[in-house]
């Protein structure tokens, strides 16, 4: 792998690779920016000769810098361009850019079964220097095990009300009487003022 002297490349010839797994979020996002900004210093970004597009460049290492030097109106960019294939490419991506940012799951099991088509368990490990439990986990996910997302918790809403001294000893007496045994004591308070009107209705209906 050729590596030469630091050049400086137009942001507008640099084009993200589709596979790289590596996210930032925001707050992280933004401090980039202001460092960049404040000192004018940054770790020149890794590129490649764009395989399909002419006088264009594939970035292997420094999306995130890309995008804060956009973001700051820069015109260029300080890279190294390497001389690197597909293969190697894409074991770079599973390697360089876990430096800074997570990685998104999905990506990263996209990258990971395209690296496997090359490599076995044993040799992905010791390149891309994760365990092969780890190498296997990501190989056997499904799509739909990493889309899903973690039900949001069940919000409690309050309702106030005022009752006289004999009205609230009767109201405690049935939503004792009625509480379910799981749950926190607002959750099962809930339950039995829900399980009371409920049976208030049917009796209701019944009647009617």
């Amino acid at each position: 792998m050729a590596q030469n002297k630091i050049c400086r490349l137009p942001l507008s010839r640099l084009v993200e690779h589709e596979a790289n797994p590596n996210r930032m979020n925001k707050s992280t996002f933004e401090k980039l920016v202001r460092n960049i900004d404040r000192t004018g210093n940054y770790e020149p970004i890794v590129v490649r000769k764009h395989p399909s597009r002419a006088g264009d460049y594939q970035v292997i290492n420094g999306h995130h810098r890309r995008k804060a030097l956009m973001e700051l109106d820069r015109t260029h960019a300080d890279c190294v361009v390497w001389d690197v294939d597909d293969d190697e490419t894409m074991v770079l991506l599973a390697t360089l850019n876990r430096l800074g940012g997570q990685d998104d799951l999905q990506k990263k099991r996209e990258l990971i079964e395209q690296l496997a088509k090359k490599y076995s368990s044993d040799d992905l490990a010791k390149i891309t220097n994760e365990t092969q439990a780890s190498i296997q986990t990501l190989k056997d996910l499904r799509e739909s095990c990493i889309e899903a997302k973690p039900a949001k918790p069940e919000m409690l809403v309050p309702e106030v009300f005022y009752l006289r001294e004999e009205q609230q000893e009767a109201v405690r007496d049935s939503i004792a009487k009625a509480c379910p045994e799981a749950g926190t004591k607002a959750q099962k308070r809930a339950a039995a003022l829900v399980k009371i009107c409920r049976a208030y209705e049917e009796a209701g209906e019944q009647n009617g």
